[in-house]
């Protein structure tokens, strides 16, 4: 139940696996695969649901 609220802006990009996120006000999950990306804008809350195990998730996250 742990929601992110950053002051910067989030570009971030699922390098392997799958994982879902959810951003607060929103009625759905977002389901993201290997290659997908988001920008989050500063102050937009959202956390990650779930994350694959195989193969592993990995993330790589710019703030700015």
């Amino acid at each position: 139940g742990f929601w992110y609220d950053q002051s910067e802006t989030e570009w971030v990009i699922l390098l392997q696996g799958t994982a879902e996120i959810q951003f607060e006000g929103e009625a759905f999950v977002r389901h993201l695969r290997s290659g997908d990306h988001l920008v989050i804008p500063p102050h937009q809350r959202h956390r990650v649901v779930q994350t694959s195990l195989t193969p592993v998730a990995i993330w790589l996250a710019v703030f700015y």
